[in-house]
């Protein structure tokens, strides 16, 4: 079995932001259709979809289990029907909560993107 790559202080792989980063940079660039355009063809995977527990030790563990489970809440959110509906600083706000979640602080690029 394979180490989950990139653990971070929070116990969380770096690796998981992945699954926002190209959708944010999409944002960025092209505006929120094209970046939820991105989220329907490509749905967020569940961190323990990401890592599977069939192929990776110790994906959860007593440090990191609860912010697991928020991940994986927020991934079923991002993959909701309704998630479409939100407002464009909800929707930022959902992706600013996954990186916190990731590396135990915030990032002010959101803080960017809410202006864009």
């Amino acid at each position: 079995m394979k180490k989950v790559p990139q653990i971070e202080k929070t116990g969380i792989s770096a690796d998981y932001i992945n699954e926002y980063v190209g959708k944010a940079m999409i944002f960025e660039l092209n505006g929120i259709e094209k970046m939820l355009n991105n989220f329907k063809e490509y749905p967020i995977k569940k961190y323990t979809e990401r890592f599977s527990s069939n192929d990776y030790c110790d994906v959860i563990t007593k440090e990191n289990k609860e912010r697991v489970e928020e991940l994986n809440r927020l991934a079923e959110i991002c993959n909701s029907k309704d998630f479409y509906d939100l407002p464009k600083n909800d929707i930022l706000e959902i992706m600013e909560r996954a990186y916190c979640i990731i590396y135990g602080e915030k990032s002010e690029i959101f803080e960017y993107y809410k202006k864009l």
